[in-house]
């Protein structure tokens, strides 16, 4: 008798465990790769982070032109990536629907849309 109750206490244990495991991961996947970007109809901007920002600075600025739609699990990603502390200034295109972990590894690794830049040679005699 105490056989069958050992083993029914050991199924639900189970069956309880799987249950968190997949709340877990839900919620894990939540935070990192469900899109966190709304540009209101936009299919990209172009953001700048000035020389001399820190992450308080990046934060601001995603708030002021509304680009986050959750800013709580983007402080919480770029806690766990480390992007808080390695803030790099560029010019960033930001794509609707990009998720968490797209747009830490984008700015945290500084890999920036280039400026295209012509200088024409033109000589003035003076």
């Amino acid at each position: 008798m105490k056989h069958k109750k050992r083993n029914k206490i050991i199924y639900w244990l189970f069956i309880l465990l799987f249950i968190v495991g997949v709340f877990f991961i839900y919620v894990v996947y939540s935070y990192v790769y469900k899109s966190n970007v709304n540009l209101n109809g936009k299919r990209e901007i172009v953001f700048y982070i000035r020389t001399g920002w820190n992450y308080e600075h990046v934060i601001n600025s995603l708030k002021e032109n509304d680009i986050l739609i959750n800013y709580n699990t983007f402080d919480f990603i770029s806690e766990i990536k480390g992007y808080k502390n390695s803030v790099k200034p560029g010019r960033y295109i930001i794509y609707d629907k990009m998720n968490n972990n797209n747009l830490v590894n984008m700015l945290r690794s500084g890999r920036q849309k280039p400026v295209k830049l012509v200088l024409n040679n033109i000589r003035k005699k003076v």
